[in-house]
């Protein structure tokens, strides 16, 4: 879901008849609902641009495949990455300032070598995060290199250079792990201690320092902020 300039919402959904992606806006007096695409998809995340114009990232269910949709002002616009894993969900889409989009999303792997954590995948599965940025003319795909097992949440920001930041759990050790792109080379922090399966949400404020609220290992509701790399902590509610 997202607001444009008006407050008027944006939103995307699955109609569970046709497995389409549908997108519905409020015009201010009524709702207006149009089709995606044809794929049979997984509904993802959507973002709006500047001109008030939605993004929509998805999975492609028969492929398993990266799809992406823009709205052009008159018509839509979809392409597909065809990629050699298995997809298995989006995490994030966001689009920088330039109007290019940033999707990151899980991909199966079957390597024991990458430490992730395995999640309803069964069979020796393991996921990895993936990082694929629009360039203008070709989409750019990377491993995220983390700190270690990757929980089922996590939550991913650009800041006002379009450098992504993420926060995510390490399942194995239970830690709140915070990453950023320092516009050379990903950058990890250890916050503290934290439920592995809890969400996690961050958000950066207008000096770039990020705030991230997610779940204790005793299932509290937790807020921090990250002040020159130090964490500032305080408990909420369970």
């Amino acid at each position: 879901m997202g607001l444009d300039k008006n407050n008027n919402p944006h939103i995307t959904y699955l109609d569970e008849q046709t497995s389409r992606l549908r997108y519905a806006k409020w015009t201010g007096k009524a709702w207006s609902i149009s089709t995606v695409n044809s794929d049979q998809n997984i509904n993802g995340p959507m973002a709006l641009d500047d001109k008030g114009y939605p993004h929509i990232s998805y999975c492609v269910y028969e492929r398993k495949a990266i799809g992406y949709a823009m709205w052009t002002g008159v018509s839509w616009s979809s392409s597909t990455m065809e990629l050699d894993g298995n997809v298995t969900g989006i995490v994030s889409l966001a689009i920088g300032k330039n109007g290019y989009p940033q999707i990151f999303y899980y991909e199966a792997t079957t390597d024991p070598v990458i430490k992730l954590a395995n999640w309803g995948g069964g069979g020796g599965t393991f996921y990895k995060l993936k990082h694929a940025k629009w360039n203008g003319k070709m989409w750019k795909i990377e491993d995220v290199p983390l700190n270690g097992p990757l929980s089922p949440h996590c939550s991913v920001t650009l800041d006002k250079n379009d450098y992504p930041h993420i926060a995510y759990v390490d399942r194995e050790a239970n830690i709140l792990t915070y990453t950023k792109w320092t516009g050379k080379a990903w950058k990890n922090s250890v916050i503290g201690p934290a439920l592995a399966r809890g969400a996690v949400s961050l958000a950066l404020d207008g000096k770039g320092d990020p705030h991230i609220v997610y779940y204790s290992g005793a299932g509290e509701l937790m807020y921090t902020e990250l002040k020159s790399g130090q964490p500032k902590t305080a408990e909420g509610t369970k």
